[in-house]
């Protein structure tokens, strides 16, 4: 017996030898990459199109506390990629009109007579820090944010998965969100919170009812909650079309004023 114990420690001494320094560090590197979690970029329902359109009934509240301040109308065009056009409307008589490419804004409000022709300072001063047209895009389309690290955790339970990260910022790092996003089985979103390193401002976007349009899943319901502006708007969608091209243009009358942002 002690002979056997002998000679099985030298042979396990032999077999310790023989691994080089070298091996032992590859070993462990694969053993810590096994125990890093998956990084990625969510996977969501995108539409493939070139035009979108929609109807939609607007609510708008305040958050705290929650009580209605008024409704509209809204009719929404989106030339992928392009163009954003937007009338606001009461009682089928257009108040504003809104017009957003993606280096610049117009907008033009009947009820004060003032417009403003500029860049995005307009949106970043409403929804509390800085976006662009693609950002938006992505969130009236209900999409994940457009060229941001692929760097969320997936989490799956039931037949919904969550992707969260604590720090994700875009590809011209101009832009650092908290994110967390959730899906339901086939990637169509049903939650997604943002909230801005900076200053701590948040969306907090739903989507819901989705309808098979042109074979594509498209929502009919979505509510956006911007605490800093203590704001809360329900849309509800109808005639929402696919590849069907609409109204892009704009018009400042002339006795209409500027608006100066910060003034």
């Amino acid at each position: 017996m002690l002979i056997a114990l002998l000679i099985a420690c030298k042979t396990q001494q032999r077999i310790v030898e023989n691994i080089s320094p070298s091996q032992v560090e590859t070993v462990e590197t694969k053993a810590e990459e096994i125990k890093k979690p998956l990084l990625m970029s969510p996977k969501v329902n995108t539409l493939t199109y070139s035009w979108f359109s929609t109807r939609m009934n607007v609510i708008i509240n305040n958050v705290n506390p929650e009580k209605e301040v008024f409704s509209l109308t809204a009719f929404l065009v989106n030339k992928k990629d392009s163009i954003i056009f937007i009338t606001l409307s009461k009682l089928g008589i257009e108040g504003a009109r809104i017009v957003l490419s993606t280096d610049s804004v117009k907008y033009v409000n009947h009820l004060t007579k003032e417009y403003y022709f500029g860049n995005y300072d307009i949106a970043k001063k409403l929804l509390g820090f800085d976006v662009d047209f693609f950002i938006l895009q992505s969130l009236f389309l209900a999409e994940d944010l457009p060229d941001f690290e692929p760097n969320c955790l997936q989490d799956t339970l039931n037949e919904n998965i969550t992707y969260t990260a604590t720090s994700r910022s875009n590809s011209t790092k101009t832009l650092t969100v908290e994110q967390r996003l959730e899906t339901d089985g086939n990637a169509k979103i049903k939650k997604h919170y943002i909230k801005e390193s900076k200053t701590a401002n948040i969306i907090d976007l739903t989507y819901g009812a989705y309808l098979p349009i042109d074979s594509q899943q498209c929502h009919q319901s979505m509510t956006m909650t911007l605490p800093a502006a203590n704001m809360k708007l329900y849309f509800t969608l109808k005639n929402t079309k696919i590849n069907i091209p609409g109204p892009t243009s704009i018009r400042f009358p002339e006795k209409y004023t500027s608006i100066k942002i910060g003034q």
